[in-house]
């Protein structure tokens, strides 16, 4: 079964800066960030939600009650019928991810921000958590995605 990132598909690594492309730890961190990126999208099967609700007849069964909720997307990447706008969009939304964690790797858990000028000078996150996505890295699947609009009263 074919990934939507492959490590070792030069056309894939071109999508990222030239000093990640021969990294050691690129194929094992791409398998991580597709797995969470498709997390996103993925929802555990609900018998009322598949009667009710139009979108999750266009989702991809993955693996036991859980779907997908990205407009064409397949499990197989090289599914004939995968969509390939929907592959080109992964393929830069993983590697824009792939950017972002390599970059957290340099820096340590709760910072927001350093300054070196004098001395050294921290701000830190509310929390001790460090996001695992970078802001507006979804955009380019946005068009691909079949899951309902929260909304609230």
């Amino acid at each position: 079964m074919a990934t939507y990132f492959d490590a070792k598909n030069d056309n894939h690594l071109k999508l990222l800066p030239p000093s990640l492309r021969k990294a050691e730890d690129v194929a094992d961190l791409a398998t991580i960030v597709e797995a969470d990126v498709i997390a996103v999208y993925t929802d555990p099967f609900n018998n009322e939600d598949f009667t009710l609700r139009e979108t999750i007849r266009s989702s991809e069964e993955q693996g036991d009650f859980e779907f997908v909720h990205l407009a064409g997307y397949k499990l197989d990447a090289d599914d004939v019928d995968t969509d390939p706008g929907l592959l080109l969009a992964l393929r830069r939304t993983i590697a824009e991810v792939i950017r972002w964690r390599a970059a957290q790797w340099k820096r340590e858990m709760g910072v927001a921000s350093e300054s070196d000028d004098r001395g050294k000078n921290r701000t830190y996150t509310l929390d001790a958590h460090s996001t695992n996505f970078p802001p507006g890295w979804d955009r380019w699947l946005d068009k691909f995605d079949t899951r309902e609009p929260p909304w609230g009263a």
